[in-house]
């Protein structure tokens, strides 16, 4: 179906609203709106039709333009139920033999009128042949205006047009989280290497301490053997002078002896 001007919304809503009444409606019913003080005329014996406007409100110079106006608007109209009924959205019949004349429109019997005649053959035919045509509302109009002048296609294309744009939302949400993700992972893992570096360094650290530990017990051990042997020598020497202090009594003592006895 094709787009919908806002004229021929106003007739759909129209149509619809008769058929929900339970009124089947046709071009006489859904114009009468705009047939304010006037009527529109149909001979059909004498294939003529005209436009006629109560005397009150209109003159032949402003019914002329009227007329252009009304004859645009009764053309929109049936075009609009012919693509209709070519979509089967309607069907369109007579529900009896035409009449020999009618009118319909709001000018009050009895009031005196000016008169328009429509000499466009093709405006002319129009009017005589779709006026009385009863309209038969099928679903998929109702549909068509229920779903805002959309077709059921229209509407499902429209769901899946939706849904691609809500999956390429979560799709991006998605993707954002994920690359969150992967810079906190990617932080977290510089952040466990540093800690891991820190950690290395710190037991080097702690090697080396360890090592420096050692390295002074070793230097440790060694001082305390050197005192050792100092004082091992120590004790050495001290005998050593001793004996030579006890060595250096005894001769004293010979010497004293051999002394007396050159005495004697």
């Amino acid at each position: 179906m094709r787009e919908i001007n806002n004229f021929e919304r106003e007739i759909l809503r129209r149509i619809i609203y008769y058929h929900n009444n339970g009124i089947v409606s046709n071009v006489a019913s859904i114009i009468d709106y705009r047939l304010a003080n006037k009527d529109i005329f149909l001979d059909y014996k004498n294939d003529l039709a005209e436009i006629r406007a109560d005397m009150q409100f209109y003159n032949q110079g402003t019914l002329e333009d009227e007329v252009r106006i009304l004859t645009l608007e009764i053309v929109t109209v049936v075009n609009l139920l012919k693509d209709l009924q070519n979509s089967s959205y309607v069907s369109l019949f007579l529900e009896a033999p035409l009449p020999i004349q009618i009118r319909y429109g709001q000018l009050v019997i009895g009031h005196a009128f000016v008169s328009a005649t429509i000499h466009d053959p093709n405006i002319k035919s129009l009017l005589l042949d779709y006026s009385l045509k009863s309209i038969l509302v099928g679903q998929p109009l109702v549909d068509f205006v229920d779903n805002d002048y959309k077709t059921n296609e229209q509407v499902q294309a429209d769901r899946e047009r939706a849904q691609v744009i809500s999956d390429s939302k979560i799709n991006k949400r998605n993707l954002y989280i994920a690359v969150g993700a992967l810079v906190i992972s990617t932080i977290l893992s510089f952040w466990e290497i540093h800690i891991g570096i820190q950690e290395v360094k710190y037991g080097k650290m702690q090697v080396e301490q360890e090592q420096n530990v050692k390295l002074n017990d070793s230097q440790q051990k060694s001082l305390e053997d050197r005192l050792d042997s100092t004082k091992h020598l120590q004790q050495q020497t001290m005998k050593v002078l001793e004996s030579v202090k006890e060595s250096q009594i005894k001769i004293q003592n010979k010497l004293k002896i051999s002394k007396g006895s050159s005495t004697n």
